[in-house]
């Protein structure tokens, strides 16, 4: 399915559009894949034109009650996604986050943000759900849509049996906005809460995945507290996402390994650590109380980061400056020109996860903003990147397809790989001292293609010769 960029909203017919992500066959699938609970309902979209939508919710063992009736929730949330598509379909080309596989960050951000129904009188047939956008709105939500302002939408829906009896009637109110849009554009601004949350989530879902792996009977590594950090959000995402990719908890472990190593390496030589992108990870705690610790991520997730420090106990005492920062929006260096960093220390800093989300110019800023506080010859960048054949789906590995579908269907494509990137390292003031495979920690004997396809580069000043030899 080729989804269309936001620059060419409009541009593609409604038989285009429908043809490649609004027909009814395509919408069912993609939402019984993302809702399992209307997946075992049988529930499907029986037709879906402009501003419009239709679906059917069967009766049958799963979406009736005792009485064998229709369960009234069941009822709202079939109705949740056939109101959703009829707003969909008016913004033509554009992937919904969430539903459609997302090739960039340009989708479309589509929540509920609330309902009121009036049930009738029970439903005892199969049951259709009818949503309808009102036709003098389409112009007004397309353009509030395409100038990237956020938009509020409600629907009303109708729920008739197949006897043509009215069983209920509602409103269900929407809001859609540009994804890209959803970010703060200046330090300090609000943050959008959908944005807030897929950024929570992300750092839930890797302290999952290091809760994991400090149970699993052949731990290598001790994350006491990634449990708590995680929660039971973070816990379920990385279960489903290791079904994904089922080699993925071990390069997270991988990654965690090679960060710990390079820290544990320089324990004599390191007096700072910056963690670019703090999110939920605890290695300050860990493996870095000798140091002084500088910790920059949005004021959004210091704020829940705070909130779950302080439901731990036992933690050590660690030397950390906690600096709210956006680093699209203020380099490296700006943001810690006034914290107490000294740039002519020696320094590690850490940017772990956070490479294949960027856009290339967004990355260059970055690495330009550390190289420019990369002072002492002993200072170390380390960061992680994935093949670009990994972003392009072109492997061969149907695990890592899997994995980078599940990704795009999320809101989080990986968009940025690289082959060799070592030129681009030296355009921004970088030199390779050291790359590591992530199959460098599999068990001896092991092997697979797959895990040479991300791997850990360790970076100088460039100023200085470069060592880079590679570990395998």
């Amino acid at each position: 399915m080729q989804l269309t960029k936001l620059n060419s909203v409009m541009s593609v017919s409604w038989e285009q559009d429908h043809a490649e992500r609004m027909n009814a066959p395509l919408v069912t699938q993609l939402i019984r894949d993302a809702v399992p609970a209307i997946r075992f309902t049988e529930w499907r979209m029986a037709r879906v034109d402009e501003g419009r939508a239709e679906s059917l919710l069967p009766l049958n063992d799963a979406t009736t009650n005792q009485h064998g009736t229709h369960q009234a929730t069941l009822l709202a949330l079939a109705a949740d996604y056939t109101g959703g598509a009829a707003v969909a379909s008016l913004i033509r080309g554009v992937p919904v986050i969430g539903i459609h596989p997302q090739l960039d960050d340009q989708g479309m951000a589509l929540w509920l943000l609330d309902f009121h129904m009036k049930y009738l009188e029970p439903s005892t047939t199969d049951l259709t759900i009818r949503g309808e956008v009102p036709a003098e709105q389409h112009a007004r939500i397309r353009s509030k849509y395409a100038a990237g302002d956020t938009v509020v939408v409600t629907v009303p829906m109708q729920f008739v049996s197949s006897e043509g009896t009215p069983i209920a009637d509602g409103q269900f109110t929407y809001f859609l906005k540009q994804n890209n849009r959803l970010a703060p554009t200046k330090p300090g601004a609000r943050v959008n809460a959908l944005y807030a949350h897929r950024s929570k989530a992300s750092a839930r879902l890797i302290a999952g995945l290091r809760a994991l792996e400090t149970q699993s009977p052949n731990a290598r590594f001790s994350d006491p507290w990634a449990a708590q950090m995680a929660g039971g959000h973070g816990l379920m995402l990385a279960r489903r996402f290791s079904d994904w990719l089922p080699e993925l908890p071990e390069m997270v472990a991988a990654r965690t390994l090679d960060v710990d190593r390079v820290l544990s390496d320089g324990r004599e030589s390191f007096e700072q650590v910056v963690l670019l992108g703090a999110g939920f990870d605890m290695r300050p705690f860990r493996t870095a109380a000798h140091t002084v610790v500088f910790e920059l991520d949005f004021a959004h997730m210091h704020e829940e980061r705070s909130r779950l420090l302080g439901t731990l106990s036992g933690l050590p005492t660690v030397r950390r400056t906690v600096v709210p920062a956006d680093l699209r929006l203020q380099g490296v260096d700006a943001t810690l020109a006034t914290t107490g960093f000294d740039p002519q220390r020696p320094t590690l800093f850490v940017l772990e996860g956070v490479s294949m989300y960027q856009r290339v110019e967004d990355l260059a800023q970055i690495l330009a903003s550390v190289s420019r506080v990369l002072k002492h010859p002993k200072s170390r960048l380390w960061l992680d990147l994935v093949s670009r054949s990994v972003v392009e789906r072109s492997t061969g590995f149907p695990a890592a397809e899997r994995f980078v579908d599940g990704m795009r269907r999320l809101g989080e494509p990986f968009i940025l790989g690289f082959d060799d990137p070592t030129s681009f390292f030296r355009e921004h003031g970088l030199a390779v001292a050291r790359y590591v495979s992530s199959g460098h920690y599999r068990p001896r004997g092991e092997d697979s293609a797959l895990f040479g396809l991300y791997g850990f580069w360790h970076l100088a000043p460039s100023a200085l010769p470069s060592s880079a030899e590679p570990t395998s």
